[in-house]
């Protein structure tokens, strides 16, 4: 879909009028549903064709408007339509509560305009809302910011909107609530999330692509999981289905915290980061019929304290780290990976670590690319309690990587390893744990 800069001026100066329509976006009288009474119109849910805002100009090409008209027509829930087209994104699609955001397939795709950097010239401190930069930097009114040193990042990444640019400054808002240090490397990258939501229960995201930006980041430009393509934060209920990430300069499809959270049937490609991101404290959620490959670190990673998760039935293939890495970190437990393929990938195919996590069922073949002998198809880390069972390990590359199955390591105990077949790599089931057990396996 093509949008010009008169086309685009003429979406913006719509009203509200007109724009809400029921579920399938067909034509409607303002404030009432096509083909539908007007009392019909509280129970239908708005509907909202983003097409009628689209304003390329817009540091949200006029995407964020038509959210905030789904929301404001219905506090509690709605749908907006994305139409064909590329959106470049210089800042976040934040959504609301009840909110499904529903693409028209591969043809809408969100694209990241970011990826700007500098490196301060003096320090950022507490309150303010100005930095200034060594080199003038490609940042605009209405950027998304990311402000970070080598001490203060991740979550304690400052996340700002640029309000104005003058030569080597830049002032934005809100103001800074900690200190960014010269001398710990600070700096800020035009980075953000595709999508994100706060503390935002009953959202849907569906049928949509997200693509980094055309020019790849430097490696050396450092970047953290609050800038995934779709970074959603204590969030529950939450439903992600047939999205495609390619290119994102750091994790794929990030839920940190929450409950009761799905993502189903998507797939991530050749980001920074990770692919998938189950973040800390994440609870009783699925992550299933997925694809990670070629991305730079894992292809899911488990963070801290991550509980009663499961993650079936995904592919996770040639990414630069493990295939599925950090299971039961920080003590994450009761958690199970299943039914899973992990091929070629750089590191182990699974690490599992903590308290009584269960990986049954998973192919992990031709894994520890990175650095062949050293990592083997599942490895067990400091883990008690773990059921590893009816696994598959193995190589048939001509010049084997993953030399060992299945490794039992450091203070792991208390362990069963069960009906797996690890035939044909050079070292079988390794076990430390004392009180681990092994029975019925094929080596």
């Amino acid at each position: 879909m093509r949008h010009d800069r008169a086309a685009s001026g003429m979406l913006a100066t719509l009203g509200l009028a007109g724009l809400l329509l029921v579920c399938g976006c067909g034509d409607a009288s303002p404030g009432k549903p096509a083909g539908g009474a007007a009392a019909d119109w509280p129970g239908a849910g708005a509907c909202v064709d983003a097409s009628r805002y689209v304003d390329l100009n817009s540091p949200t090409c006029g995407l964020q408007a038509a959210i905030d008209a789904a929301h404001a027509a219905r506090a509690d829930g709605g749908t907006v339509v994305l139409p064909p087209g590329q959106f470049p994104l210089r800042s976040s699609l934040v959504l609301s509560a009840g909110l499904t955001i529903r693409g028209s397939g591969a043809s809408t795709i969100l694209q990241c305009a970011g990826g700007a950097t500098g490196t301060l010239a003096r320090d950022c401190a507490v309150g303010d809302s100005e930095i200034e930069l060594k080199a003038v930097c490609a940042l605009r009114l209405g950027d998304e910011i990311c402000l970070r040193d080598a001490e203060q990042n991740g979550w304690n990444c400052h996340k700002a909107i640029v309000l104005a640019v003058q030569g080597r400054r830049v002032r934005f808002a809100p103001a800074s609530p900690r200190w960014f240090r010269v001398n710990q490397s600070a700096g800020v990258t035009h980075a953000f999330p595709a999508i994100t939501a706060d503390g935002t229960n009953d959202v849907t995201i569906e049928s949509l692509r997200i693509v980094g930006p055309a020019a790849s980041q430097p490696a050396d430009v450092p970047f953290d999981f609050v800038n995934d393509a779709i970074h959603l934060v204590k969030c529950s209920r939450v439903r992600v289905r047939d999205v495609t990430v390619t290119r994102w300069p750091a994790d794929g499809i990030g839920v940190q915290g929450g409950s009761d959270n799905q993502v189903i049937g998507c797939a991530v490609s050749d980001c920074r980061g990770h692919g998938f991101h189950p973040g800390t404290r994440l609870k009783q959620s699925v992550f299933t019929g997925n694809v990670a490959r070629g991305n730079g670190q894992d292809g899911l990673y488990f963070c801290e304290l991550v509980r009663s998760c499961t993650v079936s039935n995904n592919v996770f293939a040639e990414n630069g780290g493990n295939g599925i890495g950090g299971m039961g970190l920080a003590w994450g437990q009761w958690n199970v990976c299943s039914g899973n393929v992990c091929d070629g990938n750089g590191r182990a195919g699974i690490e599992c670590w903590g308290l009584n996590n269960v990986v049954t069922g998973n192919v992990c073949v031709n894994n520890s690319r990175s650095a062949p002998g050293k990592f083997p198809g599942i490895l067990v880390i400091n883990a008690t309690g773990a059921l590893i069972a009816s696994n598959r390990c193995g190589d048939d590359q001509k010049a084997a990587t993953q030399l060992t199955g299945i490794a039992e390591t450091r203070e792991s105990d208390g362990n069963l390893f069960q009906g797996n077949v690890v035939s044909g790599s050079q070292k079988g089931i390794e076990r430390v744990g004392p009180h681990s057990v092994s029975a019925n396996n094929i080596e």
